[in-house]
């Protein structure tokens, strides 16, 4: 019986111990907090990176499409569920599975070491000595630790209170305050809304790229009709339909456009390279003037943050939304998931060179997040049980190699993939036959698939 360490009891960890045990393994997961949840679990006094949720954390994708496969995520208030209801159904699914006698709660993992035997040594605070596995799978999320680029840390210097995004947690020490919120991803566009309507003076620096989706088109979540173009339309097409329906809501809402994308830059929205901001509140704050968008920082003088386009602002506060370094510190550097600091994976799950060991949710996905990390867990375990076959260590490195070359030459981002496609690509892994059958399924119906779904045979 393939036994199987598994780091992280969050969506990642519980889908991948619910399929080592499903295809015959012992799966043994190991989380250092008190209870599932992973990076859903709130604390409001935390001061853990790998603990990020804020007070009003809600998802950025929809009940509709999030949920596991077999397993929809109830219904509630609101098409977006808050972290408590995540929360709460990933604790549901650790009980649909039966998978609470596999989870070892206060458990530290300290270091892990690949043994010449092919077999794993992994040693954690609660055991006196190191156990021994099979096979290695880190689930721990991307959220380690925290990437601060050194022009804030001068303005730190400087007299300007700063703080990285994962350890915010209410906007109520903020109020008066000059916040300069320093990114615009999901948690960065979510903070700034939020203490902009707690009374605080905030600017956000934005890169050019940037697209900011509304949460809801004509009334209906945006990721209904996102899921639906990406099964149904080419790709191309698909990103096309999916801007001009983006644009005219904005005009239904009464947001200036022409204001708002001078702001924000006025490159097409491309699914490849464009960074896409989940908010509804962002484009009419920034529209209306009461919250200023700058553009990439140039840096500081004194307190006063200056951009590439030569405008100001002076802040008493930097909160830096500016992402995280993909490092684990239990694991040697011949085990890191990155090369020369890009994700070096193959196919965005296994070392390529390291036999045994896997890594769960580090690509950025466009679309659902657990639905696809469910199935990365799947053609994981499923390898490590020896159902499914791995190519050799050159073709694997020579893939991935070739995978970031093309990026770079195209100039996308190499660890980006769009959610319906990447779960094709792992379904061909699995021996799961085309997606012809899949689709004919859902295209007899204009609802939106529940694209987990697809993948249950």
């Amino acid at each position: 019986m393939a036994r199987v360490a598994i780091i992280g009891a969050g969506a990642s960890g519980l889908s991948m111990a619910r399929y080592v045990r499903e295809f015959g393994g012992e799966p043994v997961i190991f989380e250092r907090g008190d209870a599932v949840g992973g990076i859903w679990r709130f604390d409001a006094s935390a001061a853990d990176a790998a603990r990020p949720a804020y007070a009003s954390l809600r998802t950025n994708t929809s009940r509709k499409v999030m949920g596991f496969a077999g397993a929809p995520f109830p219904d509630g208030p609101g098409d977006f569920p808050d972290r408590g209801e995540v929360e709460d159904y990933l604790a549901a699914y650790q009980a649909r599975h039966a998978l609470k006698d596999c989870v070892r709660f206060g458990a530290t993992v300290q270091a892990i070491e690949p043994g010449p035997d092919g077999q794993w040594r992994l040693s954690c605070s609660e055991a006196s000595g190191p156990e021994v596995f099979d096979s290695m799978a880190v689930c721990s999320g991307q959220y380690k630790e925290p990437a601060i680029p050194s022009m804030y840390q001068e303005a730190q210097r400087n007299g300007v209170e700063l703080l990285h995004s994962a350890f915010y947690r209410t906007p109520d020490a903020f109020a008066g305050k000059r916040v300069l919120v320093a990114g615009v991803g999901n948690s960065g566009a979510d903070i700034a809304v939020e203490l902009c309507k707690a009374g605080a003076n905030v600017a956000i620096s934005a890169p050019s790229s940037t697209w900011v989706i509304p949460k809801h088109i004509d009334g209906v979540p945006y990721d209904h009709f996102l899921t639906n173009l990406a099964i149904r339309e080419p790709f191309k097409i698909g990103q096309g339909i999916f801007e001009g329906m983006i644009r005219r809501e904005y005009e239904r809402r009464g947001v200036d456009l022409d204001r708002y994308r001078s702001l924000l830059g006025r490159a097409p929205l491309d699914f490849s390279r464009s960074r896409m901001t989940v908010n509804d509140d962002l484009p009419k704050l920034a529209s209306a003037g009461e919250l200023q968008v700058l553009s990439k920082g140039l840096g500081f003088e004194g307190r006063a943050f200056i951009d590439v386009d030569g405008r100001r602002f002076e802040c008493d506060v930097v909160i830096t939304a500016t992402g995280f370094r993909h490092h684990f510190p239990f694991l040697p550097q011949a085990c890191q998931p990155t090369n020369g600091g890009t994700l070096a994976l193959y196919k965005h799950v296994f070392h390529p060179t390291v036999p045994g060991l896997c890594f769960l949710g580090m690509c950025g996905i466009v679309g659902a997040i657990f639905p696809a990390v469910e199935l990365q867990a799947r053609w994981a375990a499923s390898c490590f049980t020896r159902r499914s076959v791995l190519p050799g260590e050159g073709q694997m490195v020579d893939a991935v190699q070739t995978h970031n070359a093309m990026a770079a030459m195209y100039k996308v981002r190499a660890a980006r993939v769009l959610q319906v496609d990447y779960m094709e690509t792992l379904a061909w892994e699995l021996g799961l036959g085309t997606s012809s059958k899949r689709k004919a399924l859902i295209n007899r119906s204009d609802d939106c698939p529940v694209v987990a779904d697809m993948y249950l045979n």
